[in-house]
């Protein structure tokens, strides 16, 4: 518990020298930001062009999917600001053994290398889909009341941490690999699958969404829940569920999820070599 607090006093700190760093280069920071919102707004142009033509898929409305789409980036945002160093570690870190820097700090080695770096374009993605659920939100017929806002927030927060968790599992590789930024890519571009309905896929594809890299669970099932309360979650077939039940359910497993993508990290770091003579 002392080590917690500890540590809790040092992010902020971290993260403040990080944020400060980046202030040197203002212009890079704002050319990220502007970078990231242009990508997305491209995103956003192309399904509203795919789907503009049709009334509805499986009963999703335009409106909808993109309320679905801005719910996704809030904590894809949230974890590209945070933990953006991830990407390095998968790239270059082990293989030119910048790690050993973090060995020689009285901290653990994953807190040293994700507070080492603070992301500003991460904040296009933020704001985007905080404008997104703005936006479309009202389009859509929404009983809004206090069990529905708090455990959505709740489960968007577990979002956080399941992609960060998929980065740093897939991250990890690279201790035995020395790059895994192909797998890793790889594997975290399928968050792109989860901005639109699962009922589109097929069942195998569904249940790795919401299983085995679980973008859709923290993403569509809260989402298909707010906007038809009464009809069970597609692959949840005992249904329908209350949000704060369905949160009480992927709570417990995004920390499962989280752990064991720590446990992954901890085995990698034990096969760290320095890449010195």
């Amino acid at each position: 518990m002392k080590k917690l607090k500890r540590y809790l006093r040092l992010y902020p700190h971290l993260i403040a020298m990080g944020f400060k760093s980046n202030l040197a280069y203002r212009a890079d920071a704002i050319f990220g930001i502007i970078g990231f919102i242009i990508t997305n707004a491209a995103n956003l142009a192309v399904m509203v062009l795919m789907l503009s033509p049709v009334t509805s898929v499986d009963g999703w409305t335009l409106p909808m999917m993109m309320f679905l789409y801005g719910y996704l980036l809030i904590p894809k945002g949230i974890d590209h600001t945070l933990s953006d160093s991830l990407w390095t570690l998968g790239m270059e870190s082990v293989e030119k053994g910048d790690l050993d820097i973090y060995f020689t700090k009285p901290l653990n080695t994953l807190f040293s290398i994700i507070s080492s770096k603070f992301t500003y374009e991460g904040f296009g993605e933020l704001f985007l889909g905080i404008a997104f659920m703005a936006i479309f939100g009202p389009q859509i017929s929404i009983a809004w009341s206090i069990n529905n806002i708090l455990p959505l927030i709740l489960i968007n927060f577990a979002g956080i941490f399941i992609f960060f968790s998929t980065k740093l599992s897939t991250a990890s590789l690279a201790f035995k690999t020395k790059k895994s930024i192909t797998f890793m890519n790889a594997v975290y571009n399928i968050n792109d699958y989860a901005k639109y309905p699962l009922k589109i896929y097929g069942s195998v594809i569904a249940n790795i969404l919401l299983w085995v890299i679980p973008f859709g669970l923290v993403a569509y099932v809260p989402v298909s829940m707010l906007l038809f309360p009464d009809v069970p979650v597609f692959y949840f077939p005992t249904g329908p569920y209350s949000l704060w039940i369905m949160a009480a359910i992927i709570l417990p497993f995004t920390a499962l999820y989280t752990g064991l993508s720590y446990f992954f990290y901890h085995l990698g770091v034990k096969s760290y070599e320095s890449a010195g003579a």
